[in-house]
């Protein structure tokens, strides 16, 4: 028996379940099914002796049943053996001939058939006198055990190795006109299972690889071809039908001439071609198919004829036959950042950028570059060779510039390369000319498109039809996200129709606004709808700026602010307010960019970016101050005490969050009160002696929006008071009052509001000393803030992660968390938690008896403190110097 992971692996019930997958796998031979041989010998290879060997009980119907259980496998057993032997002597593989019939004469020594396997193994190893002694010994366990002679065939072999006129000559697979190929063949493992799970199978008569130009569909279909020629002793015929000249007559002369059907200098008819292949068992292999699709029309007879002949087809479409069945390909898998090991597409790059240059290797340090290059060509091979070729002139980094900039780099003067391969305009041209003109029209408009998008949206903004879609799809110009109901479009392809879209350009980008302006108006709050359309929703935003459509893209802000809030998509919205601002001062609208300022100092103080938000709403006062605008007055002070507040700047933040809340109660906004309160309670939680007040802010605010539906400033509100509880170690309450503020938060798909709540429960369990649930829950946490690059809140999870491993004594994990986090807050110039995870850091040191890294860290957070004010944080920094 063996043991898999929790589940119990029985050998023998595993034997059954190998050899009945290959007794009941319809294949042309055994010799020519791989995976059957495969599964095979591993059911041989469960063989290691007697059922149940040593195990007796005195007990008759025990007994009984063992003898016939036994009888059973060892039969089983013995069949499984001859017949992976016999094709194994099918296959020429004298060694394991050899191996499997000494296997099946150890437990049936009269296996006449088995002797003949080990004799001509024997043979055709160089080991004559060893043949000759297997029959000497065959003869005698026949006549020991049962009294005969050996069979005549038995005697024939043996005579015919006594004269040394037995054929050593045997021959594997079959004739073929197959083009040998240079250099080692990457990836594609499923598909290559796949298509010879099919071809041996004489259910499928007509195999279609698909995919566009350039992505292996020939290099592919020879590579299987090769390893299928056993299955088809008749032959395995490439015809190019690019090279034909003519319509179906043509072909099928092509076909007579590749399998060298000709007799003499005559030609046959096509006609001719397919009596002779009647009653052939070959596989014809027609590649390029979509230049002759029209001339195809002739397969389905053809395989009516001829029911043991198989083709495969390679084409940019389907050839659209009831009895085809396809295997689609996309660009080789390509590594991520997780992932250190070479992935196949890396791989050709390293293989071609080396025939380039003979010290080109990939290194950890260009490993990066590469794998960029390999994105932006989408893993197609073609592209990958095309860009590797110029590693002998260009550096990584130029190259990846150069594809960016235009699809003409990726080329080549090789003059012994197929024009439609010598680039990837070339390889784009020939499928454009293939497309009818409303085709050409729909995939020029959908260029637009820089992300994914749904059949709706490209039916509305380039015009085109369902049918339309599919039709790309088929010619493999567009993939189809079935299950998602939704499109996408390769960056090489969306770079050559962009081309061909021209002076069209602007209309169809103002379509694409109009939709996805109705669009975002429509679902603002629906965060399953937004979620596939963000990036379109970003590209709508330069659009409108490429458009000088100011008043667009300030009213999109309008719609997207509270969205962009809610579900955290902080990064894109700082981007867009980036052009928005722009767009507001072309407009000359003083209030338009005031509230632009205000909006946009919301969202980057959520980024941690201080000084530029501090400067924007610099910026925002006087105008404030001018229109006399209370409440916008109100709102920089407020966003100026959360500045404050965050950088530990208590005392100048709580004089600004007041001035603020007076604002906020003459104006009578009971929402911007409470989120004043709000703050004013968090305030008061990180100044010494004040919770009873932090309290009574918190319970305050809760007043103001009990009346009103579930909001962000709302489970605000609630995490604070589940921090308060913690400070008062009441931890089963701070522990409920934290999941209420996640579940509301989950409630709303308010997902910054819910990784905030998290910190705090991650909090609450470390607190506690429940250090396995404050891991898995920050663990967990992570997972949802990478998802919706929430990139603060990482930082805090990752410090809060940092500080539980410290707790466990997890020091290496520990500091893998805090070191990412450093680069978080570094790059969000967020320096107050910039300081607490180098407080961490040397907390770690300290533990790890490095008093000198930990002094280092201490006082390099502590001169962060200092520069900010943060007293809290000082606080704690003094502490740990004075007691070293």
């Amino acid at each position: 028996d063996g043991v898999k992971g929790d589940d119990i692996m029985i050998d023998a019930a595993e034997f059954e379940r190998l050899v009945a997958t290959v007794e009941n796998h319809p294949h042309r031979t055994l010799a020519g099914c791989p995976s059957c041989l495969t599964d095979l010998q591993s059911a041989v290879d469960l063989v290691r002796g007697e059922f149940l060997a040593g195990l007796n009980f005195p007990s008759d119907t025990w007994e009984s049943w063992l003898i016939g259980q036994r009888e059973h496998f060892q039969q089983r057993s013995l069949e499984a053996m001859g017949d992976l032997c016999q094709a194994k002597v099918e296959l020429g593989e004298w060694d394991d001939v050899l191996t499997l019939g000494q296997q099946q004469v150890r437990i049936e020594p009269w296996a006449e058939e088995a002797h003949r396997a080990i004799m001509q193994a024997y043979y055709h190893l160089g080991d004559r006198n060893g043949a000759l002694s297997q029959y000497e010994a065959c003869a005698a366990h026949l006549w020991d055990e049962l009294g005969v002679e050996p069979e005549d065939e038995t005697n024939d072999l043996h005579e015919q190795i006594a004269r040394e006129t037995l054929d050593v000559q045997v021959e594997a697979g079959s004739p073929n006109n197959l083009p040998l190929q240079t250099g080692r063949y990457f990836g594609r493992q499923a598909e290559i299972a796949l298509l010879l799970k099919r071809l041996v199978d004489p259910n499928f008569r007509l195999m279609t690889i698909i995919g566009p130009g350039g992505i292996g569909k020939t290099r592919l279909s020879l590579e299987v071809g090769n390893q299928v020629k056993t299955s088809y002793p008749d032959g395995v015929w490439f015809v190019p039908l690019d090279a034909v000249k003519g319509g179906e007559e043509q072909i099928k002369i092509a076909v007579g001439e590749a399998m060298g059907l000709a007799q003499g200098d005559k030609q046959l008819s096509g006609d001719q071609v397919i009596a002779i292949l009647r009653d052939k068992q070959a596989l014809l292999i027609f590649d390029n198919s979509e230049s002759k699709l029209e001339d195809l029309a002739f397969m389905p007879d053809w395989l009516k004829r001829a029911p043991d002949l198989a083709i495969l087809a390679t084409s940019r479409e389907p050839l659209n036959f009831q009895l085809e069945s396809t295997v689609t390909l996309s660009g080789l898998p390509i590594g991520d950042e997780a992932q250190s090991e070479i992935s196949a597409a890396e791989a050709l790059f390293a293989e071609r950028g080396q025939m380039a240059r003979d010290d080109f290797e990939i290194t950890a340090v260009n490993l990066p570059h590469v794998r960029e290059i390999c994105e932006l060509v989408d893993g197609s091979p073609l592209g990958i060779g095309l860009a590797a070729a110029w590693v002998r002139r260009r550096s990584l980094a130029q190259i990846v510039q150069s594809i960016h900039k235009s699809l003409d780099f990726l080329s080549t003067r090789m003059r012994d390369i197929d024009k439609r391969h010598q680039s990837m305009r070339a390889v784009f041209e020939t499928s454009w000319e293939m497309l009818a003109p409303e085709e050409q029209a729909v995939l020029a408009a959908l260029a637009v498109f820089p992300a994914t998008f749904s059949a709706e949206a490209a039916e509305e903004i380039t015009g085109g039809q369902f049918f339309d879609l599919d039709a790309l799809c088929d010619k493999s110009l567009l993939n189809q996200q079935q299950e998602a109901e939704r499109y996408s479009m390769h960056g090489l392809v969306r770079q050559f129709a962009a081309e061909k879209l021209g002076e069209k350009r602007a209309e169809v980008e103002r379509g694409f606004v109009d939709y996805y302006f109705r669009f975002a108006t429509l679902n603002r709050e629906d965060y399953e709808e937004l979620r596939p359309e963000w990036r379109n929703l970003r590209t709508v935003a330069d659009y409108q700026f490429g458009l000088e459509d100011a008043e667009g893209l300030l009213n999109l802000t309008d719609v997207l602010h509270s969205s962009w809030f809610r579900f955290g998509r902080f990064q894109e919205a700082n981007q867009i307010y980036e052009l928005a601002e722009i767009g507001a001062k072309k407009s000359g609208s003083e209030q338009r960019l005031m509230q632009t300022l205000i909006r946009w100092s919301e969202i980057g103080l959520e980024q941690s970016q201080y000084d530029s938000v501090w400067r924007r709403l610099e910026t925002a006062l006087p105008i404030a101050y001018q229109l006399e605008d209370d409440s916008a007055v109100g709102q920089v002070r407020f966003l100026q005490a959360n500045i404050l507040f965050d950088q530990g700047e208590y005392e100048a933040a709580e004089k600004s969050v007041r001035e603020s809340i007076a604002i906020f109660k003459e104006q009578r906004d009971s929402t911007s009160l409470a989120k004043a309160k709000d703050l004013l309670g968090w305030l008061y939680f990180y100044t010494p002696d004040n919770m009873e007040k932090a309290e009574k802010c918190a319970n305050e605010a809760v007043n103001l929006l009990n009346s009103s539906p579930p909001s962000i400033e709302y489970i605000s509100t609630i995490r604070l008071l589940g921090a308060i509880a913690l400070f008062k170690k009441d931890y089963q309450k701070a522990e409920k009052l934290c999941i209420q503020s996640i579940n509301l938060a989950r409630e709303l798909s308010a997902y910054a509001e819910e990784i905030a709540s998290q910190v705090w429960l991650v909090g609450v369990y470390k607190r506690n000393d429940d250090i396995p649930s404050a891991i898995a829950v920050a663990n967990k946490s992570l997972e949802v803030a990478r998802k919706n690059g929430i990139v603060r809140w990482e930082g805090l999870l990752l410090n809060e992660l940092g500080e539980a491993n410290i707790k466990s004594q997890n020091f290496e994990l520990a500091k893998e968390s805090l070191e990412s986090a450093l680069t978080l807050f570094r790059d969000l110039e967020d320096r107050p938690n910039f300081g607490f995870s180098l407080m961490l850091l040397g907390d770690i040191d300290q533990a790890e008896n490095r008093p000198t890294l930990s002094q280092e860290n201490w006082r390099a957070a502590y001169d962060v403190a200092k520069h900010i004010n943060h007293t809290f944080l000082l606080d704690q920094l003094r502490n740990r110097l004075e007691s070293t």
